[in-house]
């Protein structure tokens, strides 16, 4: 995608967050093709905000990734279903395992529609753990060279 200047604040286009208030605070949302940090002490909801973004881009269609660091993906889909987030209504994908990395990656890429793929690093952690790598290497290393 080739960069270019704006003219003005509003040709950055946004993704919603879907949280009353917040949205118009931060001009509309969160801009287009950017990395965003959500940042916080624990419990302050920012797995809840992150996944509230993802899941109604995925239901307008779109494919989100959502990599989980610490919390399993079973707690954090625990979480989610408790704050009432219907997850039949979207196609959820999760990766938790290095052997099912790349074929699950190829059905979303060739499926039409939205997706959801989460992916567990804590789960990916503990499966390198047990792979033999140089001393020089590390896990994150390791899944670059996957990925």
């Amino acid at each position: 995608m080739e960069e270019k200047l704006i003219s003005s604040k509003n040709d950055i286009k946004r993704i919603r967050t879907y949280i009353e208030g917040l949205d118009e605070q931060i001009q509309g949302g969160v801009p287009e093709n950017s990395i965003t940090l959500i940042c916080g002490s624990s419990g302050s909801m920012k797995s809840s905000v992150s996944f509230n973004i993802a899941y109604h881009e995925v239901l307008k269609g779109k494919k989100a990734l959502y990599i989980s660091l610490e919390q399993s993906w079973y707690s954090l889909l625990n979480h989610m279903t408790n704050l009432d987030f219907n997850l039949s209504k979207i196609n959820l994908v999760v990766i938790s395992d290095l052997s099912e990395f790349n074929q699950k990656i190829q059905k979303v890429k060739s499926g039409k529609g939205g997706a959801f793929v989460i992916t567990d690093i804590g789960a990916i952690r503990k499966e390198i753990k047990a792979v033999k790598i140089s001393p020089s290497s590390d896990w994150l290393n390791v899944v670059k060279n996957v990925v």
